[in-house]
């Protein structure tokens, strides 16, 4: 798994936004990694909040999603919102009330401020969220029965963007994150589409 490196000019014409290339005034998005509809339990670990005081944070950087339960740290919906963005936030209380909802987590608004900042992480990602990123995939991959990168048995995200603020076609999503034409192969035998 690797994050996706985008050259400077993409991110610092936006200092608000992690993965856009939108001009200045934008609030800070969040990215919510999903995989295909089915069902996880994930809470966030004692580990992780040690990492958000290492990472400068004030929450938990992941929040994950799925299967009737979410990381409640963001309880009250405004907050939510604006740590979570507005996708993030229906994610995570569609999560939290029962609906089915697929696993997934979102990276939070905090981070994007962190990484487009100068006196934060100054447009790199800390290893410890990288670290943590990884570590959100495993009950995904466990819940989908599927393996990020694995050409046989593929689990394939969607990553998308959003913000405190709803700004229609101003963001980007990245479908089928973990394609390959190595995936695509194994796809096709898996499902007899040869």
């Amino acid at each position: 798994f690797q994050i996706p490196q985008f050259p400077a000019t993409t991110t610092r014409a936006n200092t608000n936004g992690l993965l856009l290339n939108r001009g200045a005034g934008v609030t800070p998005t969040s990215l919510h990694v999903l995989a295909s509809p089915d069902d996880t339990k994930k809470s966030v670990s004692s580990s992780s909040r040690a990492t958000t005081g290492a990472l400068g944070l004030d929450h938990p950087p992941v929040s994950p999603f799925g299967r009737g339960t979410s990381d409640q740290s963001h309880a009250d919906p405004a907050e939510a919102k604006r740590l979570l963005g507005g996708k993030g936030a229906n994610l995570a209380e569609m999560s939290s009330i029962g609906l089915s909802v697929p696993p997934g987590f979102t990276i939070t608004t905090e981070c994007c401020s962190k990484f487009c900042s100068e006196d934060g992480w100054d447009f790199a990602l800390p290893d410890e969220l990288y670290d943590m990123i990884v570590s959100a995939l495993g009950p995904v991959e466990v819940a989908m029965g599927t393996k990020f990168g694995d050409a046989k048995n593929p689990l394939l995200l969607s990553v998308r963007s959003g913000a405190a603020i709803s700004m229609p076609g101003m963001m980007d999503t990245v479908l089928n994150l973990g394609m390959n034409d190595d995936v695509c192969q194994g796809l096709a035998a898996k499902t007899g589409n040869d």
